[in-house]
């Protein structure tokens, strides 16, 4: 009678393996019990196989309740997702005394949309239980034949034990070759280059400075719309103090490991790029400060990893999904309420990173309709972002060059004008120009009050030099104590710079 059990448990879980493509959770040999899974119209089928026969139902009764605990485990695992869990028990006979209740299909925690159905099967309940355990399933139902002899059954029992162990190695391989095709040689060419980067500007300077910055390749406003189209691609490579050099190193280290490992080395540097390059593109049209980082690439690595998810939505749920989610909602979090951070390169570097990813796919992966709508969303979502960026820039660097022409009420009319908007993001910088317009006609005061304004505005790119300008009119003032005050204000925004320096100098 063992063989024949034997011979049904192992022709159950070999149909469901091999022919239905479930995939083999968990295997106890020694217990003969099988854990498996499948997804099918938006639930997600956990079927228990167990050889057992008991002899008392209060021992059934001891096993359903364990099962049904392990069922609210996972069910608290795997919350959000519609699960019913099957139960089968491949038997010789029945309890001897009353056990029909346990038949009865329960749902696990009061929850609606997760059941747990039990299959109590014998010789002669088989048929009928496997019939409805298919049909919950989704399965067509097939009656399964029995070899005459008992050899025969046993030999039918090696076989399909051996093609379920087959399946399941294969499986495995193809999920583990997902995550080894590159090695990370470009991460840890990237890395190289910011670590270099960093060195050499706090080797000739200092990275908190503004203009060392703006110098060495930061993304800065007026520069590329005066043509510097390359500060898109150097501002990837800079960052502004040690912190923010360290926490982007390290985040590059770890997911560029596991991005490049997934998508392959060329992948990974179009990947990266893109999303850095759009990540500025989008600093550009959103934020009107310099700025610099790796930040907007990394977040396209994010972006990646979570197409990843989509594609492969089972292996990532199991593997890196609730940590690399988690760690994801932390940092936009943290985003969000922290003013000083450029959010604009942050999401456009997500959402850019999930485009391109989408567009070249996982290795050995073509869906040409997808990808080419990838393609599409992502050359007219750049050039509308551009068009945007273009558009959106103040008259700042219009009104620099009427300074340079010394059209001073020209310059101070244009920034007039462009004041009124309704849009704040730039007035900083406008403020500051028509100041300096002011001084230009002997228009003191009003230089004063644009100056007091100007310095309101803490994404003002110009904020040390309102600061120094608005000490230098305190000082012809008489006003010395509040001269200092500015003084040293602009000195700590760029405390490299020499006339800063010696304006404080002179005024203590």
């Amino acid at each position: 009678m063992y063989i024949e059990e034997q011979f049904r448990f192992w022709q159950i879980v070999g149909d469901l393996i091999v022919n239905h493509d479930f995939e083999l959770v968990r295997l106890d040999e020694n217990q003969q019990v099988v854990w498996m899974e499948k997804s099918h119209k938006n639930k997600t089928h956990i079927v228990r196989v167990i050889q057992r026969t008991f002899d008392w139902s209060n021992q059934l009764k001891q096993d359903h309740q364990l099962v049904m605990k392990q069922a609210s485990q996972l069910q608290r695992k795997l919350r959000g997702r519609k699960l019913e869990f099957h139960n089968v028990y491949i038997a010789s006979e029945q309890p001897v005394d009353e056990w029909h209740e346990v038949k009865q299909s329960k749902t696990v925690d009061g929850k609606k949309d997760n059941w747990l159905h039990t299959y109590y099967t014998t010789e002669d309940s088989r048929e009928e239980q496997f019939s409805t355990l298919y049909s919950n399933v989704g399965l067509e139902n097939r009656s399964f034949q029995k070899p005459e002899t008992v050899t025969e059954m046993e030999q039918t029992a090696a076989y399909t034990k051996q093609s379920v162990y087959n399946q399941h190695h294969k499986r495995k391989k193809k999920q583990q070759e997902l995550f080894q095709t590159g090695k990370p040689i470009f991460t840890y060419a990237f890395l190289a280059i910011i670590v270099l980067m960093f060195a050499w500007m706090e080797y000739t300077g200092s990275s908190l400075n503004t203009q060392h910055l703006i110098d060495f390749g930061a993304k800065y406003n007026p520069a590329i719309v005066d043509g510097e189209w390359w500060r898109f691609v150097t501002s990837m490579f800079l960052h502004i103090g040690f912190v923010h050099f360290a926490l982007n190193s390290l985040a590059l280290y770890y997911i560029g490991n596991a991005v490049e490992r997934m998508y392959g080395s060329w992948r990974f540097v179009v990947i990266y790029m893109l999303s850095g390059v759009i990540g500025s593109l989008t600093s550009f049209a959103l934020t009107p400060s310099v700025s610099a980082g790796a930040s907007g690439a990394i977040y396209g690595l994010f972006g990646a990893l979570l197409f990843f998810g989509v594609v492969e939505r089972k292996l990532f749920l199991r593997t890196i999904g609730p940590n690399l989610i988690f760690i994801l909602i932390i940092n936009i979090a943290f985003s969000v309420v922290s003013p000083q951070i450029d959010n604009g390169a942050h999401f456009g570097g997500l959402a850019a990173g999930f485009l391109v990813s989408m567009m070249l796919h996982l290795p050995k992966r073509r869906k040409w309709s997808m990808q080419i709508l990838a393609l599409l969303v992502l050359l007219i979502g750049s050039i509308g972002i551009l068009s945007f960026g273009l558009g959106s820039q103040p008259g700042v660097q219009q009104a620099n060059e009427l300074l340079e022409q010394e059209r001073y009420e020209e310059a101070i009319e244009l920034t007039t004008e462009k004041l009124q908007s309704p849009m704040d993001q730039y007035k900083g910088e406008l403020y500051f120009t028509r100041s300096y317009a002011y001084i230009k006609t002997g228009e003191f005061e009003k230089a004063q009050q644009d100056l007091e304004k100007s310095i309101r505005y803490e994404s003002n790119t110009a904020l040390s030099r309102a600061h120094y300008n608005l000490a230098l009119l305190e000082s012809d003032l008489g006003n010395q104590d509040k001269a200092l005050q500015h003084a040293r204000k602009a000195l700590e925004l760029e405390p490299d710079n020499e006339d800063m320096e010696s304006l404080v100098q002179s005024l203590e």
